[in-house]
């Protein structure tokens, strides 16, 4: 993952963006790896993006921005912009291209199997709350939803990834 000395080289190099790096570089890179399908190298120049994006709006925030819902939303956005323009790239550019080796643990293939399951909202809160180490509080926030919305939804979904489980067996 990048590092201070990396972001430095990059021109990233105010105290307040390295302050915010510090808090949610793994707050970051955990969103962007799922939402890139685990593939590291595209998670870390995701985080790269959204600490660059950050550093050009810094001087829009205020101390009354959610912090944590402000950087979720720029991560999100900035994974489907990296998967869009990927997708563009190779629909323009006919490659060929050795199959990888990838290895994934049975663990990590019986979570995706259940989070497939699951809606989009339901996925997205289920993330968060289990794998980001959101409150249901800051996930309401990050969403624009009641705190009751995302119990019953969190809830929902937990019941489904049950459910999900017990069919694999």
């Amino acid at each position: 993952m990048y590092n201070i000395s990396t972001m430095e080289k990059t021109g990233i190099n105010n105290y307040e963006i390295k302050k915010l790096y510090e808090q949610y570089a793994e707050f970051v890179y955990n969103i962007a790896l799922k939402q890139l399908n685990y593939n590291k190298t595209d998670a870390e120049d995701v985080v790269q993006d959204v600490f660059t994006k950050i550093q050009g709006k810094i001087h829009l925030l205020n101390e009354s921005t959610n912090i944590k819902a402000y950087i979720y939303r720029i991560t999100f956005n900035q994974a489907i912009d990296y998967i869009k323009k990927q997708r563009s790239q190779s629909n323009r550019i006919e490659k060929s291209f050795e199959a990888k080796e990838i290895t994934i643990s049975d663990d990590e293939l019986i979570l995706d199997s259940m989070l497939s399951k699951l809606s989009d909202r339901q996925r997205e809160i289920v993330l968060l709350f289990e794998i980001a180490g959101c409150s249901q509080k800051e996930i309401a926030d990050i969403l624009g939803v009641s705190v009751g919305t995302v119990k019953s939804t969190l809830s929902r979904g937990i019941d489904k990834m049950a459910e999900s489980a017990q069919e694999d067996r």
